[in-house]
């Protein structure tokens, strides 16, 4: 926010940049990522998930997508490149609100996107084998507002 004419607040322009931010620990194969996000402006990209590597580039994500055409992506990247294994088109558009986002994976490689406690997608992909290294979060062109931030691993 920053301030006007007259003193009235407006939002500033739209970020554009890429801002990464990540934890390096050791998460199963066996886990669920929760982001409670709230996308401030339409047309913003925010991708969460695990990965692989000290690149950070290999790995399971989640591309939260906002505007007037919101939509979810789960992504895998690994040797042979990235590949959309799910995707779906909102009926909601993602920005302005809150929304809670997760991303769940078991040890047989089910995967679940939900979109405040809804399953939106479930897909079975075993690609990538063995635990990550840890949990990442990039914000590819959006202003974003995270909450709360959650992830589980199973032992």
């Amino acid at each position: 926010w920053s301030r006007g004419l007259g003193d009235v607040y407006k939002r500033q322009d739209q970020y554009r940049g890429y801002a990464e931010i990540y934890n390096a620990t050791v998460i199963s194969n066996s886990f669920s990522a929760r982001v409670n996000v709230n996308g401030l402006l339409a047309n913003g990209r925010l991708i969460f998930g695990v990965y692989q590597g000290a690149s950070r580039i290999n790995g399971y994500k989640v591309a939260y997508n906002t505007g007037r055409n919101s939509f979810i992506e789960l992504l895998r990247t690994s040797s042979e490149g990235q590949s959309v294994i799910g995707s779906m088109e909102l009926s909601q558009e993602l920005t302005g609100d809150v929304h809670n986002v997760e991303l769940r994976r078991n040890s047989d490689g089910g995967i679940e996107v939900v979109l405040d406690d809804a399953v939106l997608f479930t897909e079975t992909d075993t690609k990538l084998t063995g635990n990550f290294d840890g949990f990442v979060m990039g914000n590819h062109g959006g202003n974003f507002r995270i909450m709360e931030l959650e992830v589980y691993s199973e032992r």
